[in-house]
């Protein structure tokens, strides 16, 4: 289960969606805006009224412009929005949280792991981290 996490990405709702929906249509043509996720990858949006109100929403797969969505995620409440609302990837805690778990769950004990400044020495930990397709290992010598 990868977080996906990208800047500055926007749209709106092409048409309304009630608090049951599990999937929402971007204005057309902005779903490339938006990552593809796929397994278990996904991001994070969160879907402002004009009137301010609010909703985080997981998703989990996108279709050209529409994405399939969990409500109700990071202590929001599922709730209408009309079309025109707007449509944002935004820092919010779930997604931090989901970066620190894999960042987390990636930490591996070496038995003489090497990296870019030689070996890093049985018993060591290092953290790998994928980043558009490549893996780095981020040594930790055992210091604070």
């Amino acid at each position: 289960m990868a977080i996906i996490l990208s800047n500055n990405v926007a749209s709106t709702l092409l048409s309304a969606i009630g608090t049951g929906d599990a999937s929402l249509v971007l204005a057309s043509g902005d779903g490339a805006l938006f990552p593809s996720p796929t397994g278990s990858d996904h991001f994070y949006i969160t879907v402002v009224e004009t009137s301010g109100s609010l909703e985080i929403m997981k998703v989990t797969s996108r279709s050209s412009d529409t994405l399939s969505i969990t409500r109700a995620q990071d202590g929001t409440a599922a709730a209408s929005f009309t079309a025109g609302a707007k449509v944002e990837m935004r820092i919010n805690a779930a997604s931090i949280e989901d970066a620190v778990s894999e960042a987390t769950a990636n930490i591996v004990t070496s038995a003489g792991a090497t990296g870019g400044t030689g070996s890093a020495g049985a018993g060591k930990q290092y953290i790998a981290i994928t980043v558009g397709g490549t893996t780095y290992k981020v040594l930790h010598d055992g210091t604070t």
